[in-house]
């Protein structure tokens, strides 16, 4: 499934295409924490804490896939191809000084 966006959000080497999806860590985080609060409350304190832990991790795994991250390879050189108008309608003074330019960026 391919699309276009006008941004995506880069951490690092990691790139998600859908960074919407992870505005709802916080809310959905939120909201596991609330409705948690009531379901573990049977459990000891320690226990209560890592099924909290476990249930928080769990849903920013499943959010960030929805994101479809991927990691980026940047690259080290970078191609560049020049166009010249060499037509006789360019003076020879501004064609030598297209050609030192072209020259000095190489």
């Amino acid at each position: 499934m391919t699309h276009t966006t006008l941004a995506e959000l880069a951490l690092g080497p990691i790139q998600f295409q859908r960074e919407i999806y992870l505005i709802l860590i916080p809310i959905l985080g939120l909201l596991t924490v609330f409705i948690a609060r009531k379901s573990i409350s049977g459990l000891g304190k320690s226990s209560r804490v890592v099924a909290l832990v476990v249930r928080l991790l769990a849903l920013a795994l499943i959010i960030g896939a929805l994101a479809e991250p991927s990691l980026r390879d940047q690259a080290k050189d970078v191609g560049v191809t020049v166009i010249v108008d060499a037509s006789r309608s360019i003076p020879s003074g501004a064609q030598e000084q297209i050609d030192n330019y072209i020259l000095q960026a190489q």
